[in-house]
């Protein structure tokens, strides 16, 4: 499937396929869906999602069979990795997660202007949030 999306062409039969979940439910069958991430060349992460539901939640009254293409930040990807596949997958994706013995959780305040650029900056990084953090502290440390 082809898409565009704010002037961004989003092709599944040029992207690589990540990873796919599906309900168990035979491609036929009304209430059948699936999810597949992909990775475009350029590093970009999109959803693609075939089922009776617009944008994966709003279902068509007359059985229409829907499919949609939704990009996606690395943070929306983990997230729906963590729901969807199994940790093996996510590790071989994402890379290896820590077992969290040897980290230490912190709680701290943002303004809101500065929580903002904070999350732009990562995105320009292609970073998640946890991942620019923890590349901030550690070039600060140096």
């Amino acid at each position: 499937m082809k898409k565009i999306i704010n002037g961004v062409l989003y092709d599944t039969a040029t992207a690589e396929e990540l990873a796919e979940w599906n309900n168990g439910l035979p491609s036929y069958d009304l209430d059948s869906e699936i999810e597949i991430l992909y990775r475009k060349k350029n590093g970009q992460l999109f959803l693609y999602g075939r089922s009776a539901y617009d944008d994966f939640n709003k279902p068509w009254l007359d059985g229409t069979i829907c499919e949609v293409i939704r990009p996606t930040t690395i943070d929306e990807a983990k997230y729906w990795a963590e729901k969807r596949i199994d940790a093996d997958d996510y590790e071989k994706i994402f890379g290896k997660v820590s077992e969290g013995n040897d980290l230490v959780s912190i709680t701290f305040q943002l303004e809101q202007a500065d929580w903002d650029k904070f999350q732009r900056a990562a995105i320009s990084e292609d970073l998640s949030v946890d991942e620019f953090v923890k590349k901030t502290v550690t070039k600060a440390l140096k």
